[in-house]
């Protein structure tokens, strides 16, 4: 009793200390408390920082900003031109985390995809077709889906890959074939899996956004731009149901498309809207 004594909280990797709690207060660390009666100390951590700066390509606007799945330090940017006819379109590649870049298309994409479960293996969409590349965005090749009418090349919006084995599956709504089609064979041919034909509502087949289950990569979600529908396949897309039922319709509601918790991909969040259970009931946030 009456001893000066001092006390240090110790952060685990990942961690930093903020501030301490119960009968002390204050964020000095280490602190010296004097032992004069019983004392209930808590340490208070959170999460530690782990972003950075990064620069962009020098040239052309920054457009599109992509990292998910990729190996570290390999980061995607697409510019589009400052002036016409510029040159400054194109998909850039850094593998220092922005330190230098390379430009490794002449061309400006709606949406960069990396393969979840093979990060060399990356989709890249715009108005009049494809690129895809199996050495992590070091080269492309060009491809597109072909209207099955007219033979034009459909505007693509976006793509979620698991890996190739798997496929690639690829939203449009473009008005010459809005849907949802599939690769199993990197793009060699394509499968219309979902289309107006498929559903009550041409619009419900509208499409902007497609994600898979990092988990099992039969579970599809895709979904359309704005107020109409979000499709749920179990199958690997053989099938679709609707499960925007329990979500508060609103305008764009939709827009932003749905996003799978990594660690559980049974939880899912949409705008104002998360569900525990894969999309069978939602809670509004």
């Amino acid at each position: 009793p009456g001893e000066e004594i001092e006390v240090t909280a110790e952060a685990e990797e990942g961690w930093i200390f903020s501030h301490w709690g119960g009968d002390l207060t204050g964020n000095e660390n280490p602190v010296n408390i004097t032992a004069d009666d019983n004392k209930n100390i808590t340490a208070i951590f959170e999460v530690a920082p782990n972003t950075m700066a990064i620069s962009l390509p020098q040239q052309g606007n920054t457009t599109l900003f992509q990292a998910n799945y990729t190996p570290s330090g390999v980061v995607f940017v697409s510019t589009e031109e400052v002036a016409f006819d510029d040159e400054n379109n194109g998909i850039w590649r850094s593998s220092d985390n922005g330190k230098s870049w390379d430009k490794t298309a002449a061309i400006n994409v709606n949406f960069i995809t990396i393969a979840a479960n093979e990060p060399d293996l990356a989709f890249a969409g715009h108005d009049d077709g494809y690129l895809i590349s199996q050495d992590g965005g070091q080269t492309w090749d060009v491809g597109s889906i072909d209207n099955t009418l007219s033979g034009d090349p459909l505007s693509l919006n976006d793509a979620a890959m698991v890996s190739a084995t798997d496929g690639i599956y690829v939203a449009t709504r473009d008005a010459l074939g809005f849907g949802l089609y599939k690769s199993t064979n990197l793009g060699q041919s394509w499968q219309h899996i979902l289309s107006s034909d498929d559903v009550s509502d041409t619009f419900d087949a509208l499409l902007q956004h497609v994600e898979i289950s990092p988990e099992n990569s039969n579970v599809i979600y895709t979904s359309t731009s704005f107020d109409h529908n979000i499709w749920k396949s179990t199958n690997g897309g053989s099938s679709f149901s609707s499960i925007k039922s329990g979500i508060t319709i609103s305008p764009f509601v939709f827009a932003d498309g749905i996003v799978i918790n990594p660690d559980n991909s049974q939880e899912l969040l949409i705008q104002g809207h998360i569900s525990s259970n894969g999309g069978t009931a939602w809670n509004q946030q």
